[in-house]
């Protein structure tokens, strides 16, 4: 994306062991941005890809590189098996979808909370010594 050979890019992460599952949350241009905007006034210069001098308008550039952006993770989803979920919906949904993901994935019941130990009873802070006041 910013100019380095993709094999150089995979070879810095060669050593690096496949998770056991890779959320991929997909969303349309229009609604990232505006979940960015709604949380800042303005997009940041190597988030809109400034840097990659796409257009000089940063809304323009920012959709012309995250459309780059998403050429990549689209590729990437099916070569690594990405769990695609909509990131249109509503963080709740999102959520739910989530979880449903990871219990067919992972036997949930077969991990188990570990008891916590007994909170310790505080000590008692020594008391200081009342200090004798001489009255006039």
């Amino acid at each position: 994306m910013r100019g380095c050979p993709p094999e150089w890019v995979r070879g810095l992460y060669s050593f690096a062991a496949l998770p056991d599952l890779t959320f991929f949350f997909k969303s349309d241009l229009e609604v990232s941005l505006k979940r960015i905007l709604d949380g800042r006034p303005q997009l940041k210069y190597f988030e809109a890809g400034m840097d990659l001098r796409l257009s000089p308008d940063p809304y323009e550039s920012f959709r012309i590189f995250q459309g780059r952006i998403l050429e990549q993770y689209l590729a990437m989803s099916t070569e690594f098996n990405f769990l695609v979920v909509d990131a249109n919906q509503l963080v709740e949904k999102q959520q739910a979808v989530v979880r449903e993901l990871v219990s067919k994935r992972l036997a949930l019941s077969s991990f188990h909370r570990a008891e916590r130990p007994p909170e310790p009873v505080p000590a008692e802070a020594p008391r200081k010594a009342k200090a004798e006041v001489a009255v006039p």
